[in-house]
């Protein structure tokens, strides 16, 4: 059976990144209908029509004629792509100065929802429905021509027939699972994940232990993807049950790994960390010993790193691990991480460094260049630093 990971086209039963507008979301190709929106405006669209197209590509939902009213999927062309963002960019002529007259009541839309399901119903597009809703709003033209471009892109956000189906990658995966919801990855921010692999210093070949029981498998799918299949990731759990792989729905299996690296994942519950026997040292007397470092040698050699990812208080967790190369633990408190941070302080740990890095994402068009509203600054705590060993430890 051929990888779908090792294709460059949609296939079926691989995981993709589906994107409408802003809207990330992780989906399985089948030959099911996907449901598109919330239950009132959800639509069906298959899927499956866009297989054989290569990553990437823009479609056009087009609706079918008979009475299920499913979507298919229709590859566009360069030409077609372009067109179609000419029309979106054109503004209504006529345009005030400020919006200092316009009420936010909500009855300056004469169409009603049921109107503009109805219409949709009978088969206009995208761009019809915009117009209806523009044509039908008794304040569009009393609002600047920014306005109006941010009110027709909100509607084309929610109404237009574009949509891109992308090949996922660690980083559209963490955009993805944090537009959904912040809380199921544990509030990790895409850019807490990447200073997260930078100190951890993952390279192909190394060998890395994980705690990670709370980012839905986005820790162990971004570590597995760096080390490869020459690698090794001890995922360390702590449930009844080992975790299988097929458990991270969202992350491990949405990066449609081969066996060659799903090899390099292994399971190790918390409780077995001090059962572990490390190898018996032999040293003939009579030669002259070599300078080696153990941790070089495979595959007796322990891990290089450890990351966590997790919504416990991780400093439970150290007492077992001893010859750690660097510690990576993140958490959305402060409090588990200064407990930790003196507990590895006392057992080895140098260069020790608790940090919080604070993002504002600004919005960069013409003359309206400004921080977002809407939007969280912080991304975690993030506790690093470097374990050093005795001379007896090694």
């Amino acid at each position: 059976m051929e990888d779908p990971c090792s294709i460059s086209t949609i296939s079926d039963g691989c995981w993709v990144v589906f994107q409408k507008g802003t809207y990330l979301k992780l989906t399985k190709i089948t030959q099911k209908p996907y449901m598109l929106g919330k239950r009132r405006e959800s639509v069906s669209i298959h899927l499956s029509s866009a297989i054989g197209q290569p990553y990437g590509s823009t479609f056009q939902m087009v609706c079918s004629n008979d009475k299920k009213r499913i979507y298919y999927l229709q590859c566009l062309t360069w030409e077609e792509i372009s067109n179609y963002d000419l029309k979106r960019e054109t503004a209504n002529e006529a345009s005030a100065f400020d919006n200092r007259n316009l009420l936010g009541d909500g009855s300056s839309q004469k169409l009603t929802m049921e109107e503009i399901m109805a219409l949709k119903k009978s088969g206009a597009s995208g761009e019809e429905v915009i117009q209806a809703i523009t044509a039908n709003s008794t304040t569009f033209s009393s609002k600047t021509k920014y306005s109006q471009q941010k009110y027709v892109d909100k509607k084309g956000k929610k109404h237009a027939e574009l949509i891109v189906i992308h090949k996922p990658t660690i980083d559209l995966i963490a955009e993805a699972m944090f537009f959904q919801g912040p809380r199921t990855v544990s509030y990790l921010r895409p850019d807490s994940l990447y200073q997260l692999l930078s100190y951890s210093n993952v390279y192909p070949g190394s060998r890395v232990a994980v705690y990670d029981s709370g980012t839905q498998g986005l820790v162990t799918a971004a570590l597995l993807h760096r080390l490869g299949a020459a690698g090794r990731l001890v995922h360390v759990y702590a449930g009844e049950k080992a975790l299988k792989y097929t458990y991270f729905t969202s992350a491990v299996t949405a990066m449609n790994f081969d066996d060659d690296t799903f090899s390099a994942l292994s399971f190790l519950h918390i409780n077995r960390l001090h059962k572990v026997k490390k190898p018996e040292k032999t040293l003939d007397t009579t030669l002259e010993p070599l300078v080696i470092d153990p941790r070089l040698l495979r595959p007796d050699a322990p891990m290089d790193v450890t990351d966590n990812g997790t919504q416990e208080q991780p400093h439970g967790k150290r007492k077992h691990d001893q010859d750690e190369k660097a510690d990576k633990p993140c958490a959305r408190r402060k409090a588990p991480l200064m407990e930790l941070y003196m507990e590895l302080k006392n057992h080895g740990g140098r260069c020790m460094h608790l940090s919080e890095t604070w993002l504002r994402e600004l919005q960069v068009l013409p003359e309206r260049t400004h921080p977002l509203v809407n939007m969280s600054g912080g991304g975690g705590f993030l506790l690093t630093g470097t374990k050093v060993c005795d001379e007896d430890q090694k």
